[in-house]
């Protein structure tokens, strides 16, 4: 099994995915020679190209000859040029997972927090509250925490906090000491048969917890040789007089019926007082001061492309979310009706045609509420567009069901908005592709 070496150069194949970008920085931070490639030219490969790290747009097999040590991610196909290279000259390989497994070695404690929904959230509201105590930490987050400015920090090697994703059950690479499960639902058809597997999986995860298994009350059967913790509606830390402030939430933590501590969270969305909880119980076994607890999720500013204001169009909010699975979408919808006095308009991106096909009635039942919903072609990922279930076909289906349009490309759908929207209304922009530059077009 290839290690990291501690001089080695490495290669980083998709060095612009968020993890990947992660990753890249703190091996550049540890000493080593980093560089890499990605199709597209983001934000991410930006600050990497910043930092002094070497990054190109596109694919040059030229760029691997010099190169020792080369990482890419589950989305590189097999017949990427790069990958092949390296493969033909022998090149030591090693994937994402197995790069975060080295990485969670070099760490003193792990913990590790999956969920098919909220895990970026969770992950980063445990590291603000460690920011806010003495805790030396590696963050490792998917997505743009902005308490962090992105997806790293690291004040030492104490603690290792990353976000654990279960596509092809990639968590299963990691051995946490703490292991969080926030929820468990159906989201990577491409690689799981049904929920059942899925459940599997994240047994194992559980399983694999050395010290603490925190886990939402809902699942409560999921198995663990070591202490297990639980939170929510069926947990040990439970949320009680809940005060809905425009979708602003304060309540009272309860430990074992007990009260423990007072929470106002500066984030929208009744669904983060789960992920609150659950961060309240790891920073519990870990015995952090309760003030600290307390002023990190009090001071958590969210994370960006979730629930984020982009500014307006003909005075009507533009607000964009990551939400792409129907629980997600429904959750999201019903925060901002509450927040919207006059209509709200939803424009939706498909993402994969495997997750659109099998979760197709909850796909049409989920949009419930909205004035109108625009669907888009769906965002293909690392899928070919062979089973049908595509954006259009969604179209059709959900036309039959509520007021809908289908636009085959951002600047028409923006067109139409822009004649249709008025003062008070909301345009929630959905979807985890690229339709965030479609609500970056829209606002002013």
């Amino acid at each position: 099994e290839q290690t990291i070496g501690n001089d080695a150069s490495v290669y980083f194949i998709g060095i612009g995915g968020v993890s990947m970008t992660v990753l890249a920085e703190f091996l550049y931070d540890c000493g080593f020679e980093v560089s890499g490639s990605d199709a597209v030219f983001g934000s991410g490969m930006a600050k990497l190209k910043e930092k002094g790290i070497t990054v190109y747009q596109g694919s040059d097999e030229k760029m691997i000859y010099d190169r020792e040590l080369i990482i890419y991610n589950a989305a590189i196909s097999e017949s990427d040029i790069e990958l092949k290279k390296a493969k033909e000259l022998n090149k030591d390989l090693i994937t994402r997972k197995e790069l975060l497994s080295e990485v969670s070695k070099m760490c003193s404690t792990v913990v590790a927090v999956s969920g098919t929904h909220g895990k970026t959230t969770a992950t980063a509201m445990i590291g603000n509250i460690f920011k806010n105590s003495d805790k030396r930490f590696f963050l490792h987050v998917g997505g743009k925490a902005l308490n962090f400015n992105g997806g790293y920090y690291n004040s030492g090697l104490d603690y290792f906090i990353t976000e654990a994703c279960e596509y092809k059950r990639s968590f299963l690479s990691l051995k946490p000491d703490i292991a969080v499960v926030l929820n468990i639902e159906q989201d990577h058809p491409d690689c799981y048969k049904n929920f059942a597997d899925v459940f599997d999986a994240f047994n194992k995860f559980t399983l694999s917890a050395e010290k603490c298994a925190v886990v939402s009350g809902n699942h409560h059967l999921l198995e663990t040789t070591c202490d297990k913790i639980t939170f929510g509606k069926d947990g040990i830390f439970k949320a009680y007089n809940i005060i809905n402030d425009n979708e602003k939430y304060s309540f009272d933590v309860f430990k074992n019926e007990s009260f423990y501590l007072n929470v106002k969270l500066r984030i929208f969305g009744k669904h983060n007082i789960n992920n609150a909880l659950a961060s309240v119980a790891v920073c519990d076994y870990l015995n952090i001061d309760k003030l600290c607890i307390k002023e990190g999720l009090e001071t958590f500013c969210g994370i960006e492309r979730r629930y984020e204001y982009k500014g307006t169009l003909n005075e009507a909010k533009v607000i964009t979310d990551y939400a792409h699975h129907p629980s997600e979408i429904a959750a999201v919808i019903e925060t901002a009706l509450k927040q919207t006095k006059g209509r709200l308009f939803v424009a939706f991106e498909p993402h994969t045609y495997s997750r659109t096909k099998r979760l197709f009635n909850e796909f049409l039942n989920c949009f419930k509420g909205a004035y109108e919903v625009e669907l888009f072609p769906t965002y293909a990922a690392r899928e070919l567009p062979n089973c049908g279930y595509n954006g259009k076909y969604l179209f059709d289906k959900l036309n039959n069901k509520q007021k809908c349009n289908y636009f085959k490309n951002y600047f028409a759908c923006a067109e139409y908005l822009s004649k249709n929207v008025r003062k008070d209304d909301c345009v929630l922009v959905l979807g985890a592709g690229t339709i965030d530059e479609f609500a970056k077009m829209i606002s002013e």
